[in-house]
């Protein structure tokens, strides 16, 4: 019973630490934000979701991730798709399910553009 105890008290230490930095983190993200607005490039954003591919900025410089490299490998994971584990045929469902979404959202509420 001593050792659970112990080991409980240290999981809730780390998650108070865990979270005292992630606060951290926000405040000097917000304050970077407040007191010099454009001075630094986000770490990480996705700035466009497509069915071309994702548009994306890591570390200052802009990638384009095309799904259209991948299609050899999905044609040839398909064919074998019941020799794979449960887990990935659900991760890789929920990964294109989620994908289709995203792009689906942005196609219906895409900003309307003013004519003049």
């Amino acid at each position: 019973m001593k050792r659970r105890t112990q080991q409980s008290i240290a999981a809730f230490i780390i998650t108070v630490i865990v979270i005292g930095a992630l606060c951290g983190f926000v405040a000097v993200d917000i304050s970077t934000e407040r007191y010099m607005p454009g001075e630094y490039t986000r770490l990480f954003e996705i700035t466009e979701i497509t069915p071309q591919g994702m548009r994306l900025s890591l570390l200052g410089r802009r990638y384009l991730i095309d799904p259209g490299l991948l299609d050899p490998a999905r044609e040839f994971l398909y064919e074998y798709r019941g020799f794979l584990p449960s887990s990935v045929l659900i991760s890789a469902n929920l990964t294109a399910q989620g994908y289709m979404a995203a792009v689906d959202y942005l196609e219906e509420n895409k900003p309307v553009e003013e004519p003049w």
